[in-house]
C-alpha cells in the first residue's frame, strides 16, 4: 500500500486579467492543484511440481486511484458567490490478473540434449474509471462580461437566453484545473496462452521457439511468435539472435481519458480539452477509432570470455513500432493570433455546444518509430 500527496501552483491571474473577478481577489490569485494518490496490491501463488512438471500458479490484484483538489481558484462563469475550493475528481485503475506456468523437460533418444516445454495460460481484468468533481468545478454558469476596460460589468444571464450586445459568457469551471465532467466506467477481460519449445540441435547450439495468442473482449485476437537462436563456437565465443512479432491494444485510459486543463502557449493561457476518441468532439475533429500498435523485433550479438572473470557483449537491436498511439497536437485556438484554419476549427468546437474552451486533442494512432 502506498499513498503520495502533492501540491503544484498554476499560474499567477493578475487582478486586472480576463480570467479573475475582483470583487473575490482584488489582487488576483495564485490557484493551486493538490493531489492524493492511492496504490494497493495484493499477489500470492503456490510453486510445485507433479510428476515431472514444474508449475507456478499466481493470482494478483491492484488498484490505484488519482483524485483532484483545486484551491484559491474560481468558476468565473459562477459569478462572485463561486467557491474557492473545488473537488475535481479524478480517474481509478484495477486490475485482477490470474496466471499459470508449466515447465519441463524432456530427455530421450530423439531429445538427447534435452527439449524443455514450457505452456502457460493469463487471464486478467481491467477496470478503468473516472469520479466526476462536483458540479462547480466543470459547471457553465450564467454570467457574463458586458464591455471591457473600467467600465465593464458583470452580470448573469441564464443559459439558453441572447446575450446583450457585447458580452461574453465567462469562462466555466475551475480556474487552472476544471474539474472531470462526464463519469466513466469501463472494463475488458483478456485471455492469452503461450507455448515455448528450446533444445539443443547439437551441441552447443540452442534454438528456441515461440508461439502467444491474445483474446481481447474489445480488440479481437492476435498472434505473436518468437525465434531465438545461440552458437558457442567455443568456451569463449558465441554469438546469438532473435527475431520476434508484439502486439499492443490500446489501453482503456487511452481509449477514455478526458479532461480540461490550462496550458500556458507562447505566453497565453489556453484551456484544452482532451477528449476521447467516441466523443462526438473528437469525431468532428477527425478522430476515428484506435487501432492496436504492432511491433517487429530483431537482435543479434556476440559474447566474449577471453579469459577468466572478464566477459563482453556487443548486441545489435533493431525495432520497430507501428502504428504507435499518442496525444494529436492541440487543435483550435491556441494564440492570439490564430490562423484562419484555427478560426474553423474553433468554430466546430463551439457548434459542438463546448464554449468553456478553445482549443482540443485526442489520441491518435500517430507515429511509426524505428
Amino acid at each position: 500500500y502506498g499513498e503520495r500527496e502533492g501540491e503544484s501552483n498554476g499560474f499567477y491571474r493578475l487582478s486586472n486579467a480576463a480570467n479573475n473577478n475582483v470583487f473575490v481577489y482584488p489582487e488576483g490569485f495564485l490557484p493551486q492543484i493538490s493531489t492524493r494518490l492511492k496504490d494497493w496490491s495484493a499477489t500470492g501463488g503456490v510453486r510445485g511440481n507433479v510428476g515431472a512438471w514444474d508449475f507456478d500458479v499466481s493470482l494478483g490484484y491492484g488498484r490505484n486511484q488519482f483524485d483532484f483538489r483545486v484551491d484559491d481558484s474560481i468558476n468565473l462563469s459562477l459569478g462572485p458567490t463561486s467557491p474557492t475550493t473545488f473537488d475535481s475528481g479524478g480517474p481509478r485503475f484495477s486490475q485482477l490478473m490470474a496466471n499459470l506456468d508449466v515447465q519441463r523437460t524432456f530427455e530421450n533418444d530423439i531429445f538427447r540434449n534435452g527439449l524443455s516445454v514450457a505452456f502457460g495460460v493469463e487471464w486478467r481484468r481491467e477496470e478503468y474509471g473516472i469520479r466526476p468533481g462536483e458540479e462547480a468545478s466543470f459547471v457553465q454558469g450564467p454570467f457574463v462580461r458586458v464591455g471591457s476596460g473600467p467600465s465593464q460589468t458583470i452580470v448573469p444571464v441564464p443559459i439558453g437566453q441572447p446575450l446583450p450586445p457585447g458580452s461574453t459568457r465567462l469562462a466555466a469551471g475551475a480556474q487552472v484545473f476544471p474539474g472531470f465532467r462526464v463519469p466513466v466506467d469501463a472494463s475488458r477481460e483478456n485471455v492469452s496462452v503461450y507455448l515455448d519449445l528450446e533444445t539443443d540441435i547439437v551441441e552447443n547450439w540452442t534454438v528456441t521457439g515461440a508461439l502467444r495468442y491474445e483474446d481481447y473482449t474489445d480488440f479481437g485476437s492476435d498472434w505473436n511468435w518468437k525465434l531465438a537462436t545461440r552458437y558457442a563456437f567455443t568456451d569463449w565465443l558465441a554469438v546469438r539472435g532473435a527475431y520476434s512479432t508484439g502486439f499492443r491494444a490500446p489501453s482503456l485510459h487511452q481509449q477514455f481519458f478526458e479532461t480540461i486543463t490550462t496550458q500556458n502557449l507562447g505566453g497565453q493561457l489556453v484551456d484544452i480539452a482532451t477528449s476521447p476518441v467516441s466523443d462526438p468532439l473528437a469525431i468532428a475533429l477527425g478522430a476515428t477509432p484506435l487501432t492496436p500498435e504492432s511491433s517487429r523485433n530483431l537482435s543479434a550479438g556476440v559474447v566474449l570470455n577471453p579469459f577468466p572473470n572478464f566477459t563482453l557483449t556487443v548486441d545489435y537491436y533493431n525495432i520497430k513500432i507501428d502504428d504507435r498511439i499518442v496525444v494529436s497536437e492541440n487543435l483550435g485556438v491556441t494564440s492570439a493570433t490564430p490562423s484562419a484554419t484555427d478560426l474553423a476549427v474553433l468554430a466546430v468546437i463551439r457548434a459542438a455546444g463546448f464554449t468553456n474552451f478553445n482549443a482540443a486533442r485526442y489520441f491518435v494512432n500517430g507515429i511509426d518509430t524505428t
